[in-house]
């Protein structure tokens, strides 16, 4: 990243496989608009949903979810040229390692997973009996990823609890009331998987939506007697660790643009849902959903 930070303007897209990202997306660019680093920004979202009627998560094969995310990787540079790639979900950089994409040059591609890889190890380090329990939606429980990068580094993968938390993403993106119920099931299974329940527990939430629903998931873990502090949330990182190091105020101000673009419909109850969360944090950013870009074909999906 840091050959970037030498021009006058930036161009990044985010993206997920839902509306999740947008998190991510807001933040980068309220801290641009701040941190004068850049004459200009342009920031594009990019809902990476295939398909109205399925997703990631339910491709029956992985080889499919390789493919149909390189597909939109593709799509992404041709429609967009960034100077960087922020994958804003633990599903997608999950599978990015094994897309066709990821064995060509494209320039920086910044991924989730390792963010989360990263939050948890330097938790661990400080507090090295904790469980952590992880929330995540199911792919990335089936990759057992979280696991494996943290049992490299040193760490039992018996400290590292997944919970498969099933449709939640899309349940906190519509703003149904099912995800409390969801949520308070998903805590109490994992709360039950910690062999030891005297040793301390923290969470993990691996999935961008379920930043959104963090009052939902501390008051469950109260109701379940639980004290989860910190929640290591990702998500919230992604920001800072794409501008660490960055030299801040080269320029007196940055003009910043965000799109955001999809293939597939927004349905309008997660646009007033994930729009209405993100007014708070960014206002331009809760805009650019209002008005995205429907463009069906941009990447196919076989």
């Amino acid at each position: 990243m840091h050959s970037l930070f030498e021009g006058e303007a930036i161009r990044v897209v985010a993206t997920d496989s839902g509306l999740g990202g947008l998190a991510v997306t807001a933040d980068l660019v309220e801290r641009l608009k701040m941190n004068g680093l850049f004459c200009r920004a342009h920031v594009a979202f990019f809902n990476c949903r295939p398909a109205e009627t399925f997703g990631f998560d339910t491709m029956t094969t992985p080889e499919r979810r390789y493919r149909v995310f390189s597909n939109a990787l593709d799509a992404m540079v041709r429609e967009f040229t960034p100077d960087v790639i922020l994958i804003a979900c633990n599903t997608l950089s999950v599978l990015f390692d094994q897309t066709a994409f990821a064995r060509v040059a494209h320039g920086p591609v910044i991924g989730l997973m390792e963010i989360g890889v990263d939050l948890m190890v330097s938790h661990l380090q400080n507090h090295p009996g904790d469980y952590i329990l992880m929330f995540a939606a199911p792919t990335t429980v089936q990759s057992g990823i979280h696991r494996k990068r943290l049992a490299k580094r040193g760490y039992s993968a018996e400290q590292a609890i997944y919970q498969d938390c099933g449709a939640l993403p899309n349940l906190i993106e519509s703003g149904a009331q099912e995800a409390r119920a969801l949520i308070d099931r998903s805590v109490a299974e994992a709360v039950a998987k910690a062999s030891d329940r005297c040793k301390p527990r923290v969470a993990a939430l691996l999935c961008t939506h379920f930043g959104f629903a963090l009052p939902l998931f501390k008051a469950a873990f109260r109701a379940h007697g639980v004290a989860v502090e910190p929640v290591l949330d990702p998500t919230m990182q992604m920001a800072s660790v794409v501008l660490a190091g960055a030299p801040v105020g080269r320029f007196d101000r940055t003009d910043v643009t965000v799109e955001v673009v999809s293939q597939t419909i927004i349905a309008p109850q997660a646009q007033a849902c994930i729009g209405s969360i993100l007014e708070s944090r960014s206002p331009q950013t809760a805009e650019a959903l209002r008005h995205y870009a429907c463009r069906p074909g941009l990447f196919t999906t076989d």
